[in-house]
């Protein structure tokens, strides 16, 4: 724990309510599959970068950056095909961390877990 920080509890449907909220904005026909990388690296302006051993380096596949401008994702994701659905879901996720925490997120005092 980082100390001074503290990241308080939602319940589940404060969490779907912020997923809604951002789905409405960012793809409202809500046809699937949901393009998450087309809205994450065109419409948010957040870039992806695949990294070689990113797991092995901070032991997690995906990491967001303090400054939320890029989200890391290990290329072993993208480097097999029956890791497509992680490597969305990877994107998703660190999504999630703005949607959820943006404001403690940059209270962080290093720019990413690369640091």
């Amino acid at each position: 724990m980082i100390v001074g920080i503290q990241v308080n509890w939602l319940e589940a449907d404060e969490i779907e309510n912020k997923t809604k909220e951002f789905l409405k904005e960012f793809h409202p026909s809500g046809k699937l599959p949901i393009p998450i990388e087309e809205i994450v690296e065109f419409y948010m302006k957040i870039n992806i970068i695949l990294l070689p051993n990113l797991e092995r380096q901070i032991g997690n596949v995906s990491a967001l950056t303090k400054d939320m401008e890029t989200i890391y994702i290990d290329e072993y994701l993208c480097s097999r095909h029956s890791n497509t659905n992680r490597y969305r879901f990877s994107s998703a996720h660190e999504i999630g961390h703005i949607l959820i925490h943006e404001g403690i997120y940059r209270q962080f005092p290093c720019k990413s877990a690369l640091d």
